[in-house]
């Protein structure tokens, strides 16, 4: 856990295009928004606790504090920019963590080597942290990474239909791998979110109630699990989801 009082900024974040288009979508507040999310990011190794409106309540007060929604819209676009990355539970978003911490923090303090009694350097540990798994995901050109070939047909069709708008979706995958979700289930909440795709702007959280869903009826079905029905309900209720607005 850092224990500094300061945290690290990029020279050039204030000239960044990414920067001008948040100020000019939610104002220049959001800058200390940014600010309030590394300050408490710094205290916990890049890791921001709390489901998003209790996030937006508490930094939010830097931003609008009559109308936490708007920090919660601006949640939602530095996840897309790739600037903060969810932790999942259950697929649902209960903290972040900051996407380049360990680009702009290392580890520095010698120890004493027990032989010789020499301070020698504390290499950095391996980042074995979700954003670590990918560089940079917006340059990637599709998703690169060894992946079940159901899995990679599909992520594929849907990454290339909008590839700014799902950058990060193989890193969607790789966070549900690692919750143990199985392969098959994860290929089928991709076919059956593909049709839709384009419609959902936040797709990241409706992508993890989707592969929850499949989970879970899975299990409860036992041996009387018919997979092509679970895609055609699904389609249904996307219709009805999308048709009620709620994108």
């Amino acid at each position: 856990m850092s224990r500094t009082r300061y945290y690290p900024v990029s020279q050039s974040f204030l000239n960044d295009a990414e920067t001008w288009e948040m100020r000019d979508q939610f104002g220049d507040r959001s800058v200390f928004f940014w600010m309030s999310l590394l300050s408490a990011a710094e205290m916990d190794d890049g890791n921001i606790h709390g489901t998003p409106p209790y996030i937006a309540r508490i930094h939010g007060q830097y931003l609008d504090r009559t109308h936490p929604q708007r920090a919660q819209n601006v949640l939602l676009f530095m996840v897309n920019k790739g600037w903060l990355t969810p932790t999942l539970t259950d697929g649902l978003t209960v903290g972040y963590f900051i996407t380049k911490y360990w680009k702009y923090h290392k580890r520095r303090n010698p120890v004493r080597e027990s032989n010789s009694g020499q301070f020698v350097p504390v290499p950095n540990p391996p980042n074995l942290s979700e954003p670590n798994l990918i560089k940079n995901a917006a340059k990637l050109d599709s998703p690169k990474p060894k992946l079940d070939h159901k899995i990679k047909e599909v992520a594929d069709r849907i990454y290339n239909s909008d590839p700014q708008k799902f950058a990060r979706l193989v890193v969607w995958i790789k966070s549900v791998q690692k919750q143990s979700f199985k392969n098959e289930h994860i290929a089928l909440a991709l076919e059956s979110f593909e049709s839709y795709a384009k419609d959902i702007s936040d797709w990241y959280p409706y992508l993890s109630k989707v592969v929850n869903r499949v989970r879970n009826q899975s299990n409860g079905s036992g041996a009387g699990w018919d997979a092509q029905k679970f895609k055609n309900d699904e389609k249904a209720w996307l219709r009805d989801f999308l048709r009620n607005g709620m994108k």
